[in-house]
């Protein structure tokens, strides 16, 4: 999803005209970006042209906003990884805790082209990043089903990516390169000012969108460390207060009462 500029006309870029079943992805975990992204070809090739460019998309411009606020959604189509009524009732009332903080709203697909499909056919726990035609959380497993993992994975829905992606990170996190796995270091490259807007926010430790400090790591140290003393990182259950605040500004939210 990306806005190209060209003249007399935006083109949007969209997740493919594929069917509305998850095994058009195939078996096993497919490719992620920075651990949980699940991104479409066509973001795939932006990112591979521009590393940055990509989360333009995300803070720059609205395309990837859900309309009317709303994201319809539908459970996976295959029956063998079919969800259980206690995991309906754990995805419900990860919507329900964003729903109750902000103007967003999740809700039962009605024909709408553009929708998330919930699913846990795959390993791990991930999600496409923003709206797109065939939006996807994949829940891979009973840790998937915890709060914060679901919040974590609907605010990628939402069009959010990772804090420590922050152009700003530097003046809050050191990243130790030397333990990063080689095959990772490009998921750690920060981004920037120019593309990725903090919605005139301050950095977020707390954020439940901020990896651990070990994330990435080759050899169990540390690769993500705060600056600042007894901080600690990622892993939350809950939204921060500045998650909050970000989510109401990014979807123009009228005032909000907060419900803590």
């Amino acid at each position: 999803m990306k806005w190209f500029l060209v003249p007399l006309c935006i083109i949007w870029v969209n997740s493919l005209d594929l069917e509305d079943n998850e095994d058009q992805l195939g078996d096993g975990l497919p490719e992620l970006y920075d651990g949980d992204m699940f991104l479409t070809p066509e973001q795939k090739l932006i990112l591979s042209l521009d590393e940055k460019n990509l989360w333009r998309v995300a803070y720059r411009n609205l395309v990837n906003q859900w309309p009317d606020k709303t994201v319809p959604y539908v459970y996976g189509a295959i029956s063998k990884h079919g969800f259980t009524k206690d995991e309906k009732v754990k995805v419900r009332a990860a919507m329900d805790y964003i729903e109750s903080k902000t103007c967003v709203k999740f809700r039962g697909r009605k024909g709408q082209r553009d929708h998330l499909i919930i699913m846990k056919g795959r390993p791990g726990c991930w999600a496409n990043v923003g709206r797109a035609r065939f939006a996807r959380v994949n829940l891979g497993g009973a840790w998937c089903f915890n709060q914060g993992p679901i919040v974590h994975e609907l605010m990628h829905i939402l069009g959010f990516a990772h804090t420590h992606l922050a152009p700003n990170r530097d003046d809050y996190v050191d990243i130790k390169w030397e333990n990063v796995k080689d095959s990772e270091k490009s998921h750690l490259t920060k981004l920037s000012s120019k593309d990725w807007t903090m919605l005139n926010l301050p950095y977020d430790y707390d954020s439940i969108m901020h990896y651990r400090p070990n994330a990435h790591s080759a050899n169990g140290k540390d690769t993500i460390v705060p600056k600042e003393a007894g901080i600690k990182t990622g892993r939350r259950e809950k939204l921060s207060e500045l998650d909050i605040i970000r989510i109401n500004r990014y979807y123009k939210c009228p005032q909000v009462e907060k419900k803590h």
